[in-house]
Order: structure tokens, then sequence, then C-alpha cells
């Protein structure tokens, strides 16, 4: 099976707008408390809309997304078409240049 898409979850706080201009138009969702995430999960659809896959986004990713709320982070999933591969890695550099302030929890191609 080919990939479509790159599932990225990262945690953020204090970045520049420009970096959240750039990447955060892929955000499929995006958390700062504890119960946004139940909200997410409870959707269910029997079509893999938007809502349907950030819930079973949501799922992957949980355990790390409530500690880095817990931590004091935003928290946000992002979809990138697999033909986006340079944002990807723009991304991982700015994982490695922001510190902290950007991290990159996990990534599964989808």
């Amino acid at each position: 099976m080919n990939s479509k898409y790159e599932v990225i979850a990262i945690a953020h706080k204090d970045i520049a707008d420009e970096v959240k201009n750039k990447f955060f138009r892929y955000t499929i969702c995006e958390f700062d408390e504890l119960k946004d995430i139940q909200e997410i999960k409870n959707i269910q659809g029997r079509t893999m809309d938007l809502n349907s896959r950030a819930s079973i986004y949501v799922s992957w990713f949980e355990d790390k997304i409530e500690k880095k709320i817990e931590e004091g982070y935003k928290v946000a999933i992002l979809e990138l078409p697999f033909a986006y591969q340079s944002q990807v890695e723009l991304l991982e550099k700015l994982d490695i240049k922001l510190g902290d302030d950007l991290l990159i929890l996990e990534k599964v191609d989808v």
C-alpha cells in the first residue's frame, strides 16, 4: 500500500506566528486541555471524514498528547500529503532549531 499522508503529532509553545502559519494550515486538530482529547475520541462516523480521521489519530498518540498537555504544551496533529516531504523535512529541522518550543512527538505514514 502506498502512503498518501504523513500524520505528525507535534507539541509546541511560544513559537512565532510565521512558523504557525506555515505548518498549522495542515492541522486537523489541536489540544490545550485534556478534556479536548476525550471530545475528539468520542467522534465516530461511518465515513472517513476529517473528524473520524482525527479520532483515529488521537487514539494512536493519546498518551504522548496527554503528557505534553500536562507539561504546558499545546499539541497539534498535522496531516501532510506525502508529496509535501520537503515540509516534513523542514519541520524536522525546526524541531532541532527551536528546542523545547517545538517537539515532534511521533510520525506515521498512512
